[in-house]
């Protein structure tokens, strides 16, 4: 639970910082997990003029390279 509450900590105005998150019911059970529609971002900004910035989240599986150093991300995240 500590690691969640300490995400973008520093930040100046890490207060007004917010994620939507989301669960998804099958006949395994409940899980949630912090991705949303691509769309949801834009239309946040959009439909509710207190939010100053909005930006996706999503997920990622891709070789990640850095100078001739390559490996595979298998739990990669963006936004």
């Amino acid at each position: 639970m500590q690691d969640e509450l300490s995400y973008d900590q520093f930040h100046a105005r890490a207060d007004r910082i917010y994620r939507v998150a989301g669960e998804y019911a099958d006949e395994a059970g409940v899980r949630a997990f912090a991705r949303a529609a691509p769309l949801l971002a834009p239309t946040l900004k959009q439909d509710f003029p207190e939010v100053e910035q909005a930006v996706p989240f999503a997920r990622f599986s891709s070789v990640v390279s850095k100078g001739d150093k390559q490996f595979y991300e298998n739990e990669g995240f963006f936004c």
